[in-house]
């Protein structure tokens, strides 16, 4: 009889572990939703409270939301754009350093950006532009360079008149 009773035993508990587990991961899942539903939202009130020109309640808004998991270059880019806009230069690099570090290396882009002059005169511009060189020079090492040439060509191209 005991010898029956413990295959059983231990099916029930496995059963109990395996039901454990499938609740422990439907938590960590809609926690994950949850707050990557809360992250898209702060990231499009920041855009949104920018495009109004509410640059403090943007950069709020970004602070909030950059706090989370799950930041973007982009994001930090953004960011960045609008501390500097707030008149928020230590934390403007401060994100702007952070996107460099995640691959936001477009430092034509940067060069050209208006809502990051006020950051030209700051020293730390020109250590920011070689830190980001510095990566692009890493990134583009393997590339083929006639293609890349012709590639920056057409985006040039492309891209004039948007900015």
């Amino acid at each position: 009889m005991i010898a029956r009773d413990t295959p059983q035993t231990n099916n029930w508990d496995d059963m109990k572990k395996v039901a454990r587990r499938w609740a422990w991961l439907l938590c960590v899942g809609f926690y994950s939703m949850a707050v990557a539903q809360d992250y898209f939202s702060q990231i499009s009130q920041a855009k949104k409270f920018a495009e109004e020109k509410s640059y403090t309640q943007s950069l709020e808004a970004y602070r909030h939301a950059l706090s989370m998991t799950g930041a973007t270059s982009w994001d930090f880019y953004n960011a960045a754009c609008t501390a500097a806009l707030a008149g928020e230069k230590d934390v403007a690099f401060s994100w702007l350093q952070q996107a460099i570090e995640l691959g936001w290396v477009r430092i034509d882009h940067a060069r050209k950006d208006s809502d990051l002059g006020t950051l030209r005169t700051d020293p730390r511009w020109h250590l920011l532009l070689d830190l980001m060189q510095n990566k692009i020079d890493l990134l583009e090492k393997e590339y083929d360079s006639p293609l890349q040439q012709e590639l920056e060509t057409i985006n040039a191209r492309d891209q004039d008149g948007r900015s």
